[in-house]
């Protein structure tokens, strides 16, 4: 996902099996755990409340 970035584990929200199967492996893998942990961290700060805000306004400024 471009969001998620590295960060993501993906899985389909709609299958709770393998939701749970993707919980025990992130929970019993440490290595998996820190590593998407880190990857979390980095992909938030390629988002921040302040930059999206000033690219909207200079969007809505541009459209006027």
């Amino acid at each position: 996902s471009e969001v998620a970035g590295e960060a993501a584990y993906p899985v389909n929200p709609l299958a709770s099996e393998e939701i749970s199967n993707a919980m025990l492996e992130i929970g019993g893998d440490f290595d998996l755990y820190c590593r998407l942990q880190a990857s979390a961290r980095d992909q938030a700060l390629k988002y921040r409340w302040d930059d999206s805000a000033a690219k909207m306004y200079a969007t809505l400024c541009n459209q006027m």
